[in-house]
């Protein structure tokens, strides 16, 4: 068997986290670049089956429509945004 389809069915997978900036217009402060905040997913991004690294991953769909991801701390309103919960937001 592939050894890293083995890895991957050994790691469940990653769960949608609520985030206050959800679906609102957010910058990535490592970067610079701004794009809204479609989902905050916290992953296993170990490369070891021995031992396993959890963070919270920022997926931002930016102005050309590709998505990119930045550690969730790494994000903030967007200059001029409000950050409060996003209208009809299920996470306030």
């Amino acid at each position: 068997m592939n050894r890293s389809l083995l890895r991957l069915s050994r790691h469940p997978r990653g769960r949608a986290a609520p985030h206050r900036l959800l679906r609102r217009r957010v910058r990535d402060i490592a970067s610079g670049a701004e794009g809204e905040l479609m989902a905050v997913i916290h992953e296993n991004v170990s490369d070891s089956v021995l031992r396993e690294h959890w963070v919270e991953l920022a997926y931002v769909r930016g102005a050309c429509g590709r998505e990119f991801t930045t550690a969730a701390a790494n994000i903030e309103p967007a200059e001029g945004q409000d950050p409060g919960p996003a209208r009809g937001s299920a996470y306030r």
